[in-house]
């Protein structure tokens, strides 16, 4: 293996390790993120949406609230 491509792999590595990390930190952060769980599921089919993205407001309104 080269020089270029040790340093390819190990960038290849870091980014999938952020990655994992970003994930790690959004689950627990964000409830929604999976919403396969039986208090998820159930909140969903009794219509809870302010419990889901984009948190009981209309796409129309999360648009207008960027800048």
């Amino acid at each position: 293996m080269n020089l270029e491509q040790v340093h390819h792999k190990s960038i290849k590595l870091t980014l999938e390790k952020l990655r994992q990390d970003l994930r790690a930190v959004l689950k627990k952060c964000r409830p929604d993120w999976n919403i396969t769980t039986p208090e998820m599921k159930l909140a969903w089919q009794q219509g809870r949406k302010e419990l889901f993205y984009p948190y009981g407001k209309t796409y129309v309104q999360t648009l207008g609230e960027q800048d």
